[in-house]
């Protein structure tokens, strides 16, 4: 009934029927994107990309790209979701759920179900949002089966006769369907009616079954035949049915209304309803005369021919045949990968046989591709290991070398992640050797393995050499993942040498071609919008950065990457702490420490994280939280620790810890950390630390009243900063720096003085800004309400009546303004909401 309304509504119609084999969310997105593009060819096209991500992005992020595609679209289109109650995946009823929250006005919703879907209906139904149509509701009358037996079929009927099978079939218009279908062609049509009989779950096995034995032989053999397939076309049904003329058979099951249906426009695709294709693939098997097996065969020659991997792979898993299965999957896997089938090669590795694979060497290598994308790099370690012992039984090939390098690459990528920068540098050498250079995606890996241990270890012109590499070969394979990647990590580098308006430039470009090819909500966005809002951050462009780390949080919703989520959480709480929210800042700590504790997480993060702990504490006053940091880490003032010959990690620690000393006033022992920190870091490219380390010593030695030598410090600072645009590393410092920069100024320099004074003005207004946000974010909604009646003269039993609260609940609220403010009196408490702008 749904098609056929669907066929004559003037509305456009997306059409999907579902079947309990559908109880999978990566294939409902797919086929209501594949549906809602026979109304619109963009629409679910963003949908379908993010579908197919490596990293699969947040469930509420994939809907709401598809949302937004229909707002775009003009008119009304209505999505009808038929047979649902075969649906039982909760994230299946997630995303309908989300659907319906959201419902765009020119959408509309139809949901056919035998049971009550498990969707918010109660609600729906408060709202006045929801017409539910019972079975009660849609059994057809005698005038509907009149109609449909006479008027559509054709049937010419009597009335006694429509009237018995309406009260046999109790109005169900499946079964009325399937009858007149059932009787069309029968010689004794009172016979027919008079034999049938039964409840409805036998009645559509006998109805369906006279129906097929109503169809010319050829027809029957044709739909059997055809039965294992999911979709069918021309070309495909004659490859599995080695005939000439499906096309034919296909228009006329379409004439003749035998649970066919179109997927397209144009005719080319169509797909039979689930129930009847059920009952064909157990006709089939029961009757002993098909070769089932072979069928699926020539299904999958024919899908892998024509380049429809996914399909291909299905069937040939459907009959076992692992050995053709396993050299599609090794053939083709970095092609599904970069296409983002993370998720469907998972599935296809675990169900092939240990027998199967274990002589495979590239089967091992690609499933370890597999494995470490997906953060299992223990199990990825042991499959190379155990195709390091296969591959030393072969002789040595070009294909072989491809292997040891491929293998190298992911001991590479292995070592990035637990942050053996060394050791990565090492295995991609190895790689960069061994690997033909036509093989790009395995290239463009190592060259982001060599980058990432480059830029560890300050090597940036080499690390930004290398992250261009890896832009390329993503270029070169149409592969937004890695070119996303390649810039961020560009974008990076800048950042180290302090350029950091090249690094938001690099940034946009990244987020730009996001955009373009539909790539905007993938997980591993979420870096990349972490990445953007720390360099707007240092640019001191703070509502711009709050707006693009909130976008990155919530792509970590669902996809829990504990480096990516200590990285966006970080930068969140400096961004609150140039805001002056001190308290939602060290929330956003608290729960990077939780994550720390739990899970590995980078050298590099780990320092970010302490280095946003001094600066709350320095913020607080707290100098007993950073004595005892400082016992805990075991480190005193450092000054026993050889540079030059310490890693790279601890030197930047030793940084954060010159900040610490500063902090607890022993500028002394931060002094001559720093001497040595300074001539070291002198020598490489790491301009941002160098900034750093010049603004500590700077403010080492105006602790110790050096004016002179603190002036000249901060002279090196700045003129290190002014050309990338540092702002926020000043800021950070507090008012101790602000003077400074108020001295510096009268002092002729080779620095722009309208550069000292823009951090000047940045200071005073983030002083006047933050207090006031800092107050804002202190006083409960409740206690505004107070507030705002005190202002308007109120007394306190007077606020009692106007909010219907209690006379000690009413002093309470008074008090604790009163500690926030800082103030004692009513008097004094509005004067300061005045000033901050709380009250005019």
């Amino acid at each position: 009934m749904l098609s056929e309304w669907s066929a004559q509504t003037k509305y456009r119609v997306a059409f999907v029927s579902l079947d309990s084999g559908d109880n999978d969310l990566t294939s409902f997105i797919q086929y209501v994107s594949a549906a809602f593009q026979t109304v619109h060819e963009t629409i679910g096209k963003t949908a379908d990309i993010l579908n197919k991500s490596l990293q699969q992005p947040p469930l509420e992020l994939i809907m709401t790209s598809l949302i937004r595609e229909i707002i775009e679209i003009p008119g009304d289109s209505v999505l009808i979701l038929e047979d649902y109650h075969c649906i039982s995946q909760e994230q299946i009823h997630k995303a309908v759920t989300f659907v319906i929250s959201h419902m765009p006005e020119n959408l509309h919703l139809v949901v056919s179900t035998r049971i009550d879907p498990a969707i918010p209906m109660a609600n729906l139904r408060a709202k006045n949002e929801l017409n539910e149509f019972r079975a009660s509701d849609l059994c057809f009358s005698f005038e509907d089966a009149f109609v449909l037996f006479n008027d559509i079929m054709s049937l010419n009927l009597p009335n006694k006769h429509i009237q018995m099978l309406e009260s046999l079939t109790e109005g169900w218009v499946a079964g009325l369907k399937l009858a007149a279908l059932s009787m069309r062609d029968s010689e004794n049509i009172d016979d027919a009616i008079y034999a049938f009989a039964g409840d409805d779950r036998h009645i559509v096995d006998y109805l369906t079954e006279e129906v097929l034995n109503l169809q010319p032989e050829h027809i029957r053999q044709f739909l059997y035949q055809t039965a294992i397939l999911k979709r069918l076309s021309e070309s495909l049904c004659n490859a599995v049915t080695k005939r000439k003329d499906s096309q034919k058979i296909l228009e006329y099951l379409e004439k003749e209304n035998l649970f066919i249906v179109p997927l397209d426009n144009k005719r080319n695709w169509y797909r039979y309803h689930h129930l009847f294709a059920d009952l064909l693939l157990a006709r089939a098997g029961q009757s002993g005369e098909y070769d089932v097996v072979a069928l699926h065969e020539r299904a999958c020659e024919w899908f892998a021919q024509n380049e429809f991997l996914v399909d291909a792979i299905e069937h040939a898993l459907s009959v076992n045949n692992y050995e053709t299965a396993a050299q599609l999957i090794e053939q083709h896997a970095t092609e599904l990968l970069t296409r983002g089938e993370m998720n469907l090669l998972l599935k296809w590795v675990k169900m092939l046989p240990e027998h199967v694979v274990s002589r495979r060497p590239w089967f091992s290598v690609h499933h370890a591709w597999i494995l470490v994308f997906a953060g299992d790099l223990d199990k990825a370690e042991a499959l190379l290991n155990g195709a390091e012992t296969l591959g030393k039984k072969r002789k040595s090939t070009a294909e072989d070398r491809d292997l040891i390098g491929s293998k190298a690459a992911i001991r590479s990528y292995i070592s990035v992640i637990r942050g053996e920068f060394l050791k990565a540098d090492q295995f991609a050498q190895t790689a960069e050797k061994k690997l033909s250079q036509t093989n790009h995606f395995v290239h463009s890996v190592v060259h982001w393995g060599l980058g990432m241990s480059q830029r560890a270890c300050g090597w940036l012109s080499k690390a930004e050499n290398s992250f261009t590499e890896v832009v390329k070969r993503g270029d070169k394979i149409a592969n937004i993942w890695t070119i996303i990647t390649g810039l961020t990590d560009l974008a990076l580098v800048h950042q180290a040498r302090g350029e950091i308006s090249k690094a938001v430039a690099v940034y946009q470009k990244a987020l730009n071609k996001a955009v373009e090819k539909g790539g905007q909500e993938f997980g591993y966005m979420a870096r990349l919008e972490a990445g953007l809002a720390d360099a707007l951050c240092e640019q001191n462009r703070l509502k711009e950065a709050l707006q693009h780390i909130n976008q990155s949080i919530q792509k970590l919703d669902k996809w829990m990457n504990a480096n990516h989520f200590v990285y966006s959480y970080n930068v969140l709480s400096r961004i609150l702490q140039g805001q002056g929210k001190f308290f939602k800042s060290m929330e956003a700590l608290n729960k990077v420490e939780k994550v720390i504790h739990k899970s590995p997480v980078v050298i590099g993060l780990q320092i970010a994280h302490q280095k946003n702990r001094i600066r709350q504490w320095t913020a607080a006053n707290e100098a007993g939280a950073i004595e005892t940091w400082i016992k805990e880490m075991g480190m005193d003032s450092g000054r026993d620790m050889d540079l030059a010959g310490a890693p790279e990690r601890n030197r930047s620690f030793l940084a954060v810890l010159a900040g610490a000393l500063l902090a607890i006033d022993r500028p002394d022992d931060a002094l001559k950390l720093l001497q040595s920190l300074i001539e070291y870091t002198e020598k490489g490219e790491k301009i941002y630390d160098l900034i750093e380390l010049y603004i500590f010593q700077a403010l080492a030695f105006k602790a110790k009243n050096r004016q002179e030598r603190s002036l000249k410090s901060l002279h090196e600072s700045l003129k290190l900063a002014e050309p990338g645009g540092c702002v926020r590393i000043f800021l950070d410092q507090g008012v101790p720096m602000e003077r400074l920069l108020e001295k510096i100024l009268d002092i002729k320099t080779d620095v722009s003085a309208n550069y000292i004074k823009s951090l000047i003005t940045a200071f005073r207004l983030s002083s006047i800004i933050n207090v006031k946000d800092e107050l804002v974010e202190q006083l409960t909604n409740r206690e505004m309400e107070v507030l705002q009646h005190i202002a308007a003269g109120l007394t306190n039993k007077e606020i009692t009546q106007a909010l219907f609260i209690s006379l000690a609940t009413v002093k309470t609220h008074t008090k604790n303004i009163y500690n926030k403010f800082n103030v004692h009196n009513r008097i004094h408490a509005i004067k300061k909401a005045k000033e901050i702008g709380l009250l005019h």
